[in-house]
C-alpha cells in the first residue's frame, strides 16, 4: 500500500472500528498527513508513548502524556502547546483547517476530493491553536 491516502483512510477505520493497531503498521503511516487523526485518536489503539517517530513523540507531549523536551521539528501549534503543558497550562487545544493546495479553499473537515474544484487528495492540514472548551451535558431541551 504505497499511497499515504490510502493509509490514512485505513487507519480512519481501524479507528471507528477501534481494532488495535500493530507497531509494523502505525510506525510505517505518513504522520504528516495525518496529524489531526494522530490527535484524535484513542489511546487504546496505539500506545504512542512507544512510538519513535518525532511527530508523534510531539503531539504526546502536546496532549501532556509524556514531558516536553526539545527535539525535532514540528508545526508550530503543536509545539508551542506542548510548551504550555509542560507549564501546566491546560486552556489551549489543537485545531484544524484543511485547505486545497490546488484552489487554496478552507475547509473545517478533511477532504479526499475538494467540493470547491474537484481536485483529488489535495488537502492540506494547519494546525491551530485555540481556547479549549470543556462543554459537558448542554441540552438544547
Amino acid at each position: 500500500m504505497e499511497e499515504p491516502f490510502l493509509r490514512r483512510k485505513l487507519f480512519e477505520f481501524m479507528q471507528e472500528d477501534r481494532v488495535k493497531n500493530r507497531a509494523d503498521f502505525f510506525e510505517t503511516l505518513p504522520f504528516e498527513e495525518m496529524i489531526d487523526t494522530l490527535w484524535y485518536m484513542d489511546v487504546k489503539a496505539y500506545d504512542m508513548l512507544t512510538c519513535k517517530e518525532t511527530l508523534v513523540r510531539k503531539i504526546a507531549m502536546a496532549k501532556g502524556l509524556i514531558p516536553y523536551e526539545e527535539e525535532g521539528d514540528a508545526p508550530f501549534a503543536v509545539d508551542v502547546l506542548g510548551k504550555l503543558r509542560s507549564t501546566g497550562y491546560t486552556k489551549a487545544t489543537l485545531g484544524f483547517e484543511y485547505v486545497c493546495s490546488e484552489c487554496k479553499q478552507v475547509l473545517p473537515i478533511h477532504f479526499y476530493r475538494c467540493p470547491h474544484c474537484q481536485s483529488i487528495h489535495t488537502a492540506k492540514i494547519q494546525t491551530l491553536l485555540s481556547l479549549a472548551s470543556h462543554e459537558e451535558n448542554i441540552s438544547f431541551l
